[in-house]
């Protein structure tokens, strides 16, 4: 597929505007906004979805381990939106008996950060372990965990719709074991790329983020054990007392996909869009280059040591109920992830 630069730049430009609504129909408690913007972002991804399915045939589309991955990112994405949008019409009509008792702000959390995760793991593959000497193993595994990953996350949304406690320990422990794999597999890749090569930052941030996804996943089964007996959709959505959980979970995913996983690809993608004023780097495969100056990787391992000091007494705030701790630990990660 041929990348329009154009086109790219207004999707981006899309999705600023849908920022900017979003967070006006947050603020304004204006629900029809929301309901729009989810209308607005549906059109929006369905551009990049029919270009990919008139340009690539499926069997092509599957032949690639990380096409996979970011089709079914967009797939995701598709419906993460649809939820944004059902759940802005039932917050405007909530007499109105629709719209599903399961589309909650819960639901669409779930539902948003799944496409996330997906679009991150297809990155690892692209641009770290596919340059790997034991290629064709790494793309035998990752395909397999494309299988376990997508089809464990629509079993456990499908669980946890019909409250199945059971299927959703299960899946969740399945999950948990994956990652333990996926995070012990890239430390060790880490580790060799360091020993051989150089001190790449973007790296080194993308295995915080999947260390934060081991977190997600073990709080995950925490808040699934506190869940037992409370209706999905409930409010609060497991027992008050435990609530910590909850929101170390979600916050745990939020820091390991949005912030140190996402900066670790801006580490990589626009070094190397800088250096070629094009794509050529990251078509050729050449993206894990020392690209970077030394002062900058220095900076970026600093910036990374001092997010991870923040990160963690967030989720220690979240514990202790220490909304000082948290307030001074947000602030800090928000103006170094501008940094």
């Amino acid at each position: 597929m041929k990348i329009d630069e154009r086109k790219q730049r207004g999707y981006v430009y899309g999705v600023l505007v849908s920022l900017v609504m979003i967070t006006v129909a947050v603020f304004m408690q204006w629900p029809l906004l929301k309901a729009f913007t989810g209308l607005y972002l549906m059109v929006l991804v369905l551009g990049p979805l029919k270009e990919i399915f008139t340009t690539l045939s499926i069997p092509k589309i599957w032949k690639e381990v990380s096409v996979r991955y970011y089709i079914f990112d967009v797939i995701f994405l598709l419906n993460a939106n649809l939820g944004l949008f059902t759940l802005g019409l039932k917050e405007a009509f909530p007499d109105q008996g629709i719209i599903p008792f399961f589309v909650t702000q819960s639901a669409y959390f779930l539902g948003s950060s799944f496409p996330l995760s997906i679009s991150v793991m297809g990155f690892l593959y692209t641009y770290a372990w596919k340059q790997s000497s034991r290629r064709e193993l790494m793309t035998l595994l990752f395909s397999l965990w494309f299988y376990i990953f997508v089809g464990g996350v629509l079993v456990f949304l499908i669980v946890i719709l019909m409250g199945n406690y059971l299927g959703m320990m299960l899946v969740s422990h399945i999950l948990l074991l994956g990652v333990m794999v996926m995070l012990g597999g890239f430390g060790v890749y880490l580790y060799n790329f360091f020993r051989t090569r150089f001190h790449h930052p973007a790296l080194a941030f993308l295995l915080s983020g999947l260390a934060l996804l081991f977190a997600t996943s073990a709080y995950g089964i925490m808040n699934v054990y506190y869940i037992q007996g409370i209706p999905f959709g409930a409010h609060p959505p497991i027992r008050a007392d435990q609530m910590w959980i909850y929101h170390s979970h979600t916050h745990a995913a939020l820091l390991g996909w949005i912030t140190f996983s996402f900066v670790g690809m801006i580490y990589i993608v626009i070094p190397a869009i800088v250096r070629k004023d094009s794509l050529s780097l990251l078509r050729e495969g050449h993206a894990l280059e020392r690209i970077l100056k030394p002062e900058t990787m220095h900076l970026a391992f600093v910036q990374l040591t001092v997010m991870l000091l923040s990160g963690v007494g967030i989720l220690l705030a979240f514990f202790l109920e220490n909304d000082l701790l948290l307030g001074g630990r947000a602030l800090c990660l928000l103006l170094l992830s501008c940094f």
